[in-house]
């Protein structure tokens, strides 16, 4: 009886290696999909949202990013086909694209900040020198 029990149990693991071993390949490209999904959403809500983000959440997107385009990645190096990989470069022309427009949006904001602030100052200073002047000739 207790051999009839131990083979049993040997047969039964050796059945589910074997299911292991062949549900391998299916797990990995599920995991594969799944990457490249994920990768996907990222960038439509980059294209979404590229002209909101401030410095500091395109420094949390570029950490998300570097995730995604070189750890996740290489973790599904081996499975990835020719046709998954140029989907993948796309994705990371269309990331890069919407960063540097999103950091031109950016610089710009900012020079017209600069700009308004130094029109400013410079309409107070001459409001300041023209009282100035219009004191003094009051003065004499």
């Amino acid at each position: 009886m207790k051999k009839k029990i131990v083979i049993g149990g040997i047969v039964l693991l050796a059945i589910i290696s074997l299911g292991v071993f062949f549900a391998m390949p299916q797990i990995n490209e599920i995991q594969k999909d799944a990457y490249i999904n994920n990768f996907e959403v990222f960038v439509e809500e980059v294209k979404e949202r590229h002209g909101d983000y401030s410095k500091a959440e395109w420094e949390t997107i570029g950490d998300e990013y570097q995730k995604l385009s070189v750890q996740d990645r290489l973790s599904h190096e081996k499975v990835l086909t020719k046709e998954d990989k140029k989907s993948i470069s796309a994705l990371d022309g269309e990331y890069l694209s919407y960063r540097t427009i999103g950091y031109l949006d950016h610089i710009i904001e900012t020079t017209k900040d600069a700009i308004d602030k130094t029109i400013e100052y410079a309409d107070g200073f001459i409001e300041g020198v023209n009282n100035a002047l219009e004191n003094d000739t009051t003065n004499e």
